[in-house]
């Protein structure tokens, strides 16, 4: 089966079945009781794809309607995975850096149309002049033109081991990904994590404070994600979380938490979020506007201008943009990867409903498991009650 595209269209199939809707607990690290009919049904597409383990969750306004995992955290182990364990969600880590960037707009910390030259004065004048003028908005729509491969970088293999402290690894960084050639003409859309590094680079230099810091405080605690962290899950020395695997001769290898097990953290504001169904769940109910705990991390028009695609591209600030006629209108989607594990999330906001999937493996067979339980989760709440 060929490869799929970050962002793709396709349809969903299953048989339709009963759906109980649960209300999300005003806490996090409360687990919402999995409805056993759907943790059926997540156990055969697992079994399908012959994938490790298998997550999903599905929201519509201020409630859950499914949430279960199934498989094992360690594949040919007898841990079992759970519904409140952690996951890796690759680049669906852009739509929260968006959202940090969105906040710190409405505070004036920031503005849309900063440019790299603004906010990092010093890298600019040494990088290469068609960035200089590059504006926050272009990195976040990847519109600016930057190198498609960050591994260009000469600095990158010596990411995987520097210990200093992270903006200043961030900031060297950028300050390559910013000399090298553009990869295509800016305002042409061409996705890369590069774009997403550097914008991070670019808050982080207006407030003093890395993008891990900011977007625990700010984005995170706020929504009540408070079992949401950075990095590869889990402890290296047991399996008290799932960890990624990558496809072997003879089935699917694990790989132990620890550097080797996610990118460098350089990379963080493009894509270094791990997190739970729970959390998760609570982050695309504030994508679609509905209060947390009786607030909303943002107003109608921050959500307006993250959802809106740059002109002439179906791309916005971490989401993909589409339509649908189940959604009866627009759908917001993402992919993420780190090479080890997969996930995927559809938001249709006229309907409200939040559907993500995800497993603890890469591949052809992790793209069609997720892809199908986020059909499952949909036929669910379409189905009769």
């Amino acid at each position: 089966m060929p490869r799929r595209r970050l962002l793709r269209p396709w349809a969903f199939a299953g048989a339709l079945l009963s759906s109980l809707v649960r209300p999300l607990p005003s806490q996090t690290g409360v687990e919402v009781a999995p409805d056993p009919e759907f943790t059926a049904v997540l156990q055969g597409l697992r079994d399908r794809f012959h994938l490790p383990a298998l997550a999903a969750v599905s929201v519509i306004g201020d409630s859950v309607v499914d949430l279960a995992a199934v498989g094992h955290r360690v594949a040919d182990s007898t841990q079992a995975a759970l519904p409140g364990d952690r996951w890796h969600i690759g680049s669906l880590t852009k739509g929260l850096t968006a959202s940090l960037a969105a906040l710190l707009v409405e505070r004036g910390v920031i503005r849309w149309t900063t440019t790299v030259a603004e906010a990092l004065p010093a890298l600019a004048r040494a990088g290469r002049p068609e960035f200089r003028d590059v504006r926050l908005e272009e990195l976040l729509h990847h519109t600016a033109g930057l190198v498609a491969d960050v591994r260009q970088a000469p600095l990158w293999a010596e990411l995987w081991t520097d210990r200093s402290p992270i903006i200043e690894q961030r900031r060297r960084f950028v300050g390559q990904l910013l000399s090298l050639s553009p990869d295509t003409a800016r305002g042409a859309f061409l996705y890369s994590n590069a774009n997403y590094i550097v914008a991070g680079a670019m808050l982080e230099a207006q407030t003093g404070r890395s993008w891990e810091e900011m977007l625990r405080d700010e984005v995170l605690r706020p929504l009540g994600m408070d079992s949401t962290g950075f990095g590869a899950p889990g402890d290296s020395a047991v399996a008290d979380e799932p960890w990624g695997h990558r496809a072997g001769p003879r089935g699917w290898v694990p790989v132990s938490p620890g550097r080797g097990a996610d990118n460098p953290v350089a990379l963080g504001p493009a894509g270094t979020v791990h997190t739970t169904l729970a959390d998760f769940a609570r982050y695309m109910m504030a994508q679609l506007g509905v209060p947390i705990d009786g607030t909303r991390l943002l107003g109608d028009d921050a959500l307006r201008i993250l959802h809106t695609p740059a002109p002439g591209t179906d791309y916005a600030m971490g989401w993909g943009v589409s339509h649908r006629g189940w959604a009866r209108g627009v759908v917001l989607h993402h992919a993420g990867s780190n090479t080890l594990w997969y996930a995927v999330v559809w938001l249709a906001p006229k309907r409200r409903i939040g559907l993500f999937a995800v497993t603890n493996a890469v591949g052809d067979e992790a793209v069609s498991g997720t892809d199908a339980a986020v059909g499952a989760l949909l036929q669910r709440i379409d189905a009769p009650r």
